[in-house]
C-alpha cells in the first residue's frame, strides 16, 4: 500500500477500510398530484424507508396506501436510494 517516512521511522499502512457509514436521502415526490416527503435512511447495518404522515416520520408501509406501495416499488427498483 502506501509507505511513509516520518522522523526516520518507516511507516506502512497495511490495511484501510471503511467500517461504518450512514446516509439519509430525502425526496419530495408527487403521486397523482399529491406531494409526499420520503426519507431513505441507510447505514452499515440497516435501511429504513420513512414517509412524513400525520406530522411525523413513519415507516413506509406498502400495504397502507397506493402511494406508499408506489414509493416502495421505486425504492426496490433503485429509482430512489
Amino acid at each position: 500500500m502506501q509507505e511513509k517516512h516520518l522522523m526516520e521511522s518507516k511507516i506502512e499502512i497495511i490495511d484501510e477500510r471503511e467500517v461504518w457509514w450512514a446516509r439519509t436521502m430525502q425526496y419530495t415526490l408527487s403521486i397523482d398530484d399529491v406531494e409526499y416527503r420520503v426519507r431513505i435512511a441507510e447505514d452499515s447495518k440497516s435501511c429504513d424507508q420513512l414517509i412524513w404522515l400525520d406530522g411525523q416520520w413513519q415507516h413506509l408501509d406498502e400495504e397502507r396506501s397506493k402511494a406508499e406501495s408506489v414509493i416502495y416499488e421505486m425504492w426496490s427498483n433503485g429509482e430512489i436510494s
